[in-house]
């Protein structure tokens, strides 16, 4: 059962065997959250005291009026996850995977790399907690900081978390490890105990788990991900590329939907059913034509998917100003080794009507290239002419001044 606040959970409690909350603390730009991070675990501890209990973690871009708000990272994700399991959670679920999620790489990325960590040490959280074996003291104090030691077949785990948007340095005191090292998951690097002592700073938010035994399996660390993410993010924006959007916040994606933020491109799909869906109501798909997400990070809930009866899907480009182009890729959707698209045709303007640049066809191919001589004009449009109809078409449009600066997939 699904539960947003205290009270909820209470009334709710009989109704379900297990019972998760979902403390979304929503986040915003200007860097505040509507809930502070800690109030995840209050969730955790009312929920788990009444009854078997997980947690669904916000990893979706929430709104808040009056605020830009802004998806969750990889810490923020990982936070409230661990707030959970050290308050007596067994189980999580993101959410949400289609609501203003597959837009964002920490979002993609982040849930798989969280979930294969709790399995690694899955049998230590299904364990037995250990804390009146431990004490800590955080400097500066902080009520909040949260920590769980759990035991399970001879194997030992401490879990921490910093809820704080501040450094925290922990002393912690576990007499039952005197002097061993200890393991770090999804970290490299160890930890040293000398007479059951151990200090350790964590940066703000951070989480750390330390293993008395090392993982069974090696997989990928904290900042590996965090790595791939930021190079997937700076990749959404290809050199020359003058149909690009890159990623945004979704207060900014709104916008340039509208045409409100000057010196973006402007865009309009010759049909859209998107817009009447919950996620995208009043703004359908059509800016993630021009984000920068294609073949495999690219969700299939975000390909473009004309009405039935739209006969020649076409989208339209306004540039802010003139550009020369030669060159225009289309990123089409493939099913059983086919794509979708078949055919089409490049238009744009000049001195005031649409010109044919060039026809194109396609069977096989993901990418097609469309070259031209090339035009200077503001306004484009690709119309599709040949399709598999009732199926989604495109992922994403590029172009080019020339072929030459295509960046090769």
């Amino acid at each position: 059962m699904l539960n947003q606040d205290y009270n909820a959970i209470k009334r709710f409690i009989d109704s379900a065997d297990i019972t998760f909350p979902d403390c979304y603390p929503n986040y915003a730009a200007d860097g505040t959250s509507r809930k502070p991070m800690w109030r995840t675990a209050e969730y955790a501890k009312n929920a788990s005291s009444l009854r078997p209990a997980w947690l669904a973690p916000q990893a979706f871009c929430w709104t808040q009026q009056g605020k830009k708000s802004r998806p969750p990272t990889l810490d923020e994700m990982r936070n409230q996850s661990w707030q959970a399991l050290i308050n007596g959670c067994k189980g999580i679920i993101f959410y949400s995977h289609y609501d203003h999620s597959q837009m964002y790489y920490p979002l993609i990325i982040g849930p798989d790399f969280i979930a294969q960590e709790i399995q690694d040490v899955a049998h230590l959280i299904a364990g037995d907690f250990r804390n009146d074996e431990m004490k800590f003291t955080v400097t500066p104090a902080d009520p909040h900081f949260q920590c769980a030691l759990f035991e399970a077949d001879g194997k030992m785990m401490l879990a921490a978390v910093n809820t704080a948007n501040e450094v925290r340095k922990v002393d912690f005191t576990i007499p039952k490890w005197q002097n061993q090292t200890l393991f770090m998951l999804s970290e490299n690097g160890s930890c040293q105990v000398g007479n059951g002592k151990f200090s350790v700073t964590f940066q703000p938010l951070e989480t750390k788990i330390f293993l008395t035994s090392p993982p069974a399996e090696k997989h990928k660390t904290v900042a590996e991900v965090k790595k791939q993410i930021a190079e997937l993010e700076a990749a959404r924006i290809k050199k020359g590329n003058l149909f690009a959007l890159g990623g945004n916040l979704r207060h900014d994606i709104e916008e340039i939907t509208l045409g409100k933020q000057a010196g973006k491109l402007q865009f309009a799909l010759s049909s859209d059913p998107a817009i009447k869906d919950f996620a995208h109501r009043k703004y359908g798909i059509g800016y993630y034509l021009f984000d920068g997400m294609t073949d495999e990070y690219a969700s299939s809930r975000l390909h473009w998917v004309p009405d039935a009866a739209d006969k020649t899907p076409t989208v339209t480009v306004t540039l802010p100003k003139k550009e020369k182009i030669s060159c225009i890729r289309l990123n089409t959707v493939m099913r059983e080794e086919k794509s979708n698209v078949k055919a089409g045709t490049v238009y744009a303007m000049v001195e005031g009507k649409m010109v044919k640049c060039a026809d194109f066809k396609n069977d096989s191919a993901a990418w097609v290239e469309i070259n031209f001589p090339a035009i200077t004009s503001e306004k484009w449009q690709i119309q599709i002419t040949d399709f598999v109809r009732k199926k989604p078409l495109l992922c994403e449009i590029e172009a080019y001044e020339n072929s030459g600066s295509v960046k090769n997939d």
